[in-house]
């Protein structure tokens, strides 16, 4: 491995994404530069640099300049070394502690894991996480990121750019404020975008999509349990989503945790509450998705048999499956 790609693994390894780590080594090298220099030394698309330069700025690590074409430059970069040095020994710190928590509410859940263990044949339900489980990611990524900042910088006559800047600034400022966070029409009305959501997403439905083992996995599974889903997702767009692949016949019931529940996450009320409306007791449930901490530590927690789908084939746990097939050999 070159020096460089070392450079940027170990930036990797410390907290920063890959083009926020190119940019910061190409700015060490180069010192002041534009954007348009910053992306052709960094090999970052130029529809990405503003983003990851604004980023970097949040972050204390980069200053621009006043003047046009505005320039780019390091603060400090030892001061940002040690800070991301320090904070991965601080979140490592932190993780130890939670590691420990988490330990010891397996502990004090064992006996419902086990009786959980020794009645799972008799499963009656199967929950699975919608996002990353059965649909992929490629629409939210352009929906978010390409279709808002598009219709807000049409509103307000200003470039693409400064746009995308904006609203992943106020993505980021009402992260966790606000229990609307992941409802598209919550932003339209918080940023004044005069679109209704059906005609915002209309261009861009065609990229909701299903991964090829859901339909078969789905129609063999539905004979023989009670199918649901539990997701994060908005209400509004988890019926979207499900109608647009037609996958919705297959389910008797989907849960959205935020829109149901009032909850940003699948927490441990969320189980129980399914598990109480479906009357059917936690250990009859297998739960499928694929975020290791709300798709499988947690309700693991409650007595809920679950698996994490890792489609990129990263793991090898037992609870690990790769693709919905796999799930058929295990239940």
């Amino acid at each position: 491995m070159k020096p460089l790609d070392e450079c940027v693994e170990w930036l990797k390894s410390v907290g920063l994404q890959e083009y926020q780590a190119k940019v910061l080594l190409t700015l060490s090298i180069k010192g002041v530069s534009s954007a348009n220099e910053i992306s052709k030394s960094s090999n970052v698309p130029i529809t990405k640099i503003y983003g990851v330069l604004n980023s970097l700025e949040n972050l204390g690590f980069v200053e621009s300049t006043l003047g046009r074409p505005k320039k780019y430059m390091i603060k400090d970069i030892k001061g940002s070394l040690e800070y991301l040095l320090n904070k991965k020994k601080f979140k490592i710190e932190e993780m130890e502690k939670n590691m420990n928590k988490i330990l010891e509410i397996l502990e004090n859940k064992n006996d419902k894991i086990q009786r959980e263990k020794r009645n799972h044949s008799n499963a009656k339900v199967i929950s699975f996480d919608l996002d990353g489980c059965l649909t992929n990611n490629l629409f939210d990524e352009i929906l978010w990121r390409t279709e808002i900042p598009k219709q807000y910088a049409k509103s307000r006559g200003i470039s693409f750019e400064q746009a995308y800047r904006e609203v992943t600034k106020e993505y980021e400022n009402l992260w966790g404020k606000t229990r609307y966070w992941r409802d598209p029409e919550f932003w339209l009305n918080h940023l004044n975008i005069d679109i209704k959501l059906e005609k915002l997403i209309q261009p861009i439905k065609h990229k909701i999509k299903v991964y090829g083992d859901v339909i078969p996995v789905l129609e063999n599974l539905s004979k023989k349990f009670n199918l649901i889903i539990v997701s994060h997702a908005n209400r509004n767009l988890l019926d979207i989503k499900i109608k647009k692949t037609k996958i919705d016949k297959f389910f008797i019931k989907t849960f959205s945790t935020v829109s149901d529940f009032g909850s940003m996450s699948k927490d441990a009320c969320v189980f129980n509450k399914v598990s109480e409306l479906l009357n059917v007791p936690l250990h009859d449930i297998i739960h499928i998705g694929d975020d290791y901490q709300f798709d499988y530590m947690i309700p693991t927690s409650v007595g809920i048999r679950s698996f994490i789908i890792d489609r990129r084939g990263r793991k090898n746990e037992s609870y690990v499956i790769k693709n919905l097939f796999e799930l058929e050999t295990k239940i």
